[in-house]
């Protein structure tokens, strides 16, 4: 793919020369390329002295060179035409133009490219056979429509002619719409000829990383009718694939050696572009492993470390399927560090200024270290041939500084072998502002939560997924409902149980969790031989029943993050049996008439005799009186009672007190006093006593009074009452009545 290239260099100079001078004379040094204007034709220099245009296959050619392919069109002279040097670049500077191509060290627009489609390279790890290709020039082999070519017009004069207008008909490299619009052109295709070649279609639509194809199959023969189908469909659209590769030979028969990659090496490497050093990944198709060419200067002993010099070696650390996690976490708690670095006026520290002592040390360790990742060989495939079962196991940890999330594929053949192999990996560095352990292992949970939906989108097929952290603080929050937490653990816990709805949270000790590497990151120099790191715990290789037992010991009630709840009670006081049978009556008399009826049909049903007499006697309902009566004071006085069956006194906080109360042999409460001498009845001497603000004390007092007529006062009242013998009410009792009464 072509790449626009700073060619301030004396190499380049030289090469820029060869550009029409007439161009170089119309234009400043800046750089001014495609316009963003939206509807209306805009005129943009494109083609500078100071810019050249490279293929991936290493050759130069300066910008004009789009002019001489004959993708472009006449729209007759520019309105610019014959005037001066500063007035052509004053009327450019006016449109506001901005370009977004990629320049030397600048890797924004590959980053943009490579987050279309993050989870190419992990996807081509699960399949026997890998096939990978270019489709050349494939920009330039796309039209515009004509209704938008205006707005890739550019000014050019070739020798000495006046400035003409040119519009380019074709995607033009550099401009923000041209990769969606070339991928979007490729998917286009492979939906129009899905029905020809449907394995190129369907992988088209997963595999295309940009203008490289990066796919594969489980068989030999499935891995070469797809070439076919590739090259078939990329045909029936005008392009031609390229720099084909595959880890098996028969794959690329009938292939001309012009169109294989690098076939004098054995290497294939991902990234062409020399000049951006990033994509360090390669792959060697003979032995169907990975390495890591990383191109580090030496640091010398009395050189002076700044936070630029560390900062550009760390982004220089691209690890796009995170197989070096365990490492790359060590540079991002330094770049963390030093980010939060202040010199002595308490200013953060410029980017040119020396680092402390020890983090220049500590880093100089670190970077000496860093050469040893390119002795790494990791095997591609992380599938066992043959597979008849397939798991997921994602684990998860952190620590103080950092937390992350490891993936493993664990695969069983036929006749019981099993391989298990990390597939992915991804970690952070802890936030700034101090958050509890408990958060940042529930934050490492979410990560490796979104770190298998995005591998479920890429992998094809239903796998058994299995996810395992050391905390049973986070187990406990991830396995209740989210609204029981905090608003912090709660959404974390919500897009937990939104992910990984079907799948299992299980406990797995901290001295086998590999994520205890990623979450604390290791030295490059030990990565090498770290099995837990590359295969995982030694369980994962047995059966179910050699894995950790789940067995959680953390309850609720000690969990922190728990929501405080408001808890509205209200209490409804239950009446007692006495006052509910009082209640239902209105009546005093209707009231005793049914208690008696009701103590006849019980003293029947416990003697079976026969009632001879339907109508009451006296003493029936004098009896019903008294049980009324003694169930109301056993709810009410039932302390007093119980001194005085004991032959104790009442407590001298009773309202009974003053009364100097007795209990007679029916077990009725009666006033005392000094009155035993005297000649009146025994129940005018010592009144049944009736607590004052009862339902039955009101009943029998409004029954008196209804009675009389409601024409006797408050003293004549309790006469007439204490005149019957049958009861006594206290006078604050009768009050209260009376003043019910009235009102």
């Amino acid at each position: 793919m072509p790449r626009y290239k700073d060619t301030n260099s004396s190499t380049d100079n030289k090469e820029g020369q060869a550009t029409d001078q007439g161009a170089a004379d119309a234009t400043s040094k800046s750089t001014v390329c495609s316009n963003v204007a939206y509807g209306k034709p805009t005129n943009v220099l494109l083609a500078t002295a100071v810019i050249l245009v490279e293929d991936d296959m290493g050759s130069r050619y300066p910008a004009r060179a789009i002019l001489d392919s004959g993708h472009w069109s006449v729209c007759g002279k520019s309105e610019a035409a014959g005037t001066s040097n500063n007035q052509i670049s004053s009327f450019i500077v006016q449109q506001t133009i901005e370009f977004f191509g990629v320049t030397k060290g600048d890797g924004r627009f590959t980053h943009n490219i490579s987050s279309h489609n993050e989870m190419g390279v992990p996807r081509s790890r699960t399949r026997q056979v890998m096939v990978v290709a270019y489709v050349e020039k494939m920009f330039r082999q796309i039209k515009v429509d004509p209704a938008d070519a205006p707005l890739q017009s550019i000014l050019w004069r070739f020798d000495s002619r006046e400035i003409e207008t040119y519009e380019l008909t074709t995607v033009t490299y550099g401009t923000k719409p041209a990769p969606f619009l070339a991928t979007r052109t490729l998917k286009q295709l492979a939906q129009d000829e899905r029905e020809r070649y449907p394995l190129a279609a369907q992988a088209i639509s997963e595999d295309v990383y940009m203008d490289d194809v990066i796919s594969g199959a489980d068989s030999l023969e499935a891995a070469y009718e797809l070439r076919n189908q590739f090259n078939g469909l990329m045909a029936s659209g005008g392009f031609l694939l390229r720099k084909s590769a595959s880890n098996c030979s028969e794959v690329l028969k009938d292939i001309p050696q012009d169109n294989l990659a690098l076939p004098n090496s054995e290497e294939i490497f991902w990234d062409q572009d020399e000049t951006v050093k990033t994509l360090d990944l390669s792959w060697l198709p003979k032995t169907d492993k990975f390495k890591f060419q990383f191109n580090l200067p030496a640091i010398k002993p009395d050189e002076i470390l700044t936070k630029r010099k560390i900062l550009s070696t760390i982004a220089s650390l691209f690890d796009p399927v995170g197989l070096l996690g365990a490492t790359i976490t060590v540079a991002k708690i330094t770049l963390q560090r030093l980010w939060c670095l202040q010199d002595e006026h308490g200013n953060r520290l410029d980017w040119d200024a020396p680092v402390p002592f020890m983090v220049g040390e500590e880093w100089r360790e670190y970077h000496k270290r860093l050469a040893s990742l390119n002795d790494l060989r990791i095997s591609r495939c992380v599938i066992i041939p043959g597979a008849r079962a397939i798991e997921i196991h994602c684990f998860c940890d952190a620590s103080e500084k950092a937390y992350g999330a490891c993936m493993y594929i664990r695969s069983t053949d036929n006749q019981g072998k099993t391989s298990v192999c990390l597939f992915t990996a991804k970690s952070k560095v802890a936030p700034l502002r101090v958050q509890s352990l408990p958060r940042l292992e529930l934050c490492g949970a979410s990560l490796a939560a979104q770190m298998y939906e995005k591998a479920a989108e890429a992998l094809n097929g239903s796998y058994r997924v299995y996810f395992w952290t050391d905390s049973t603080c986070v187990l406990t929050w991830i396995n209740a409902i989210p609204t029981t937490w905090t608003t912090f653990v709660a959404n974390k816990v919500a897009k937990i149980q939104r992910i990984t709805e079907n799948q299992t949270w299980n406990h797995v000790p901290g001295s086998c969790n590999p994520a205890d590497l990623i979450s604390r990151g290791i030295q490059p120099d030990t990565i090498h031989s770290n099995k837990l790191w590359w295969e995982g715990p030694g369980w994962l290789k047995e059966g179910v029943e050699s894995w950790p037992l789940q067995d959680p010991t953390v309850k609720v009630t000690d969990v922190p993050e728990k929501r405080r709840s408001t808890v509205a009670c209200t209490t409804v006081e239950e009446k007692s049996f006495s006052v509910w049978f009082i209640s239902k009556f209105s009546s005093y008399t209707t009231m005793i008439r049914s208690a008696a009826y009701w103590r006849r049909l019980l003293v029947a049903l416990h003697t079976k005799d026969k009632v001879e007499n339907e109508f009451l006697s006296t003493e029936e309902l004098k009896q019903a009186e008294l049980v009324i009566v003694k169930h109301v004071q056993q709810e009410t006085f039932h302390k007093e009672i119980a001194a005085l069956a004991t032959g104790k006194q009442i407590h001298r906080s009773s309202p009974l007190r003053w009364f100097n109360p007795i209990i007679t042999e029916a077990g009725i409460l009666r006033v005392g006093g000094r009155l035993n001498f005297s000649d009146v009845a025994y129940s005018t001497k010592h009144p049944i006593i009736l607590p004052a603000k009862h339902v039955l004390t009101e009943i029998i007092m409004r029954h008196y009074h209804q009675i009389n007529n409601d024409t006797l006062e408050r003293q004549h009242l309790f006469a007439e009452i204490i005149g019957q013998q049958t009861y006594s009410a206290c006078e604050t009792s009768g009050e209260n009545i009376l003043k019910y009464q009235t009102v």
